[in-house]
């Protein structure tokens, strides 16, 4: 009996130590296939970085930025609108430019999205459906932000800029915002406008 009692325990221990190994085993592939998807997201963005350093017009680049925001976000979509003055009908002896109509206010008028929302392409935004356009509504800055500013006119030495990311809206579930606007049937989630500045052409011709 004892030594069965002993074979049944050297079993135990040698199972628990094979159990421990392949527990190991696992965690070591789970970390190799991290790495390797860590390393081929920089592959990508590098990639994509070269893209954008060397364009010429960066509106070229507005299809590839739509699918390169969605994988790296995880987003379900991603929509790119432009503000635009609305168009108003003309007549034939009108010049090129009469078809703006500069007295009413400017639109977002959506030109690039990510396939699952390819519909929403030539639609247009107005300023009071929905909250995106807060996203052009500058910040007031904050009594912290006004206190350092008043800090520095004081001690007049230059500081160093802060990176400022650029003015967003985030709204953490779109059916519970009364403010969303929808073009389809809403659908629970969550929703980041950001506003997007830049020159689109970057080098001289």
């Amino acid at each position: 009996r004892a030594a069965l009692a002993a074979q049944n325990d050297q079993k135990k221990v040698l199972e628990h130590q094979m159990q421990h190994e392949d527990e190991l085993r696992k965690k070591d592939k789970a970390k190799e296939q991290e790495q390797e998807k860590k390393d081929q997201e920089q592959s990508e963005q590098t990639k994509f970085d070269e893209v954008i350093n060397v364009s010429k017009d960066l509106n070229d680049e507005l299809p590839r930025l739509v699918d390169h925001l969605k994988k790296f976000t995880d987003s379900t979509s991603v929509y790119i609108g432009k503000l635009v003055q609305p168009k108003k009908p003309i007549k034939d002896d009108d010049d090129e430019t009469a078809h703006y109509d500069r007295e009413s206010d400017k639109q977002i008028l959506f030109q690039y999205a990510t396939q699952e929302t390819s519909f929403i392409v030539d639609k247009v935004l107005k300023q009071e459906q929905g909250l995106t356009f807060d996203v052009f509504k500058d910040k007031e800055p904050t009594q912290q932000e006004e206190e350092q500013q008043e800090e520095g006119d004081a001690e007049q030495k230059p500081k160093e800029e802060e990176e400022k990311l650029p003015q967003y809206i985030f709204v953490n579930e779109v059916v519970r915002e009364p403010r969303m606007h929808y073009y389809k049937v809403p659908r629970l989630g969550s929703y980041l406008a950001i506003r997007l500045e830049y020159d689109s052409c970057m080098l001289q011709a």
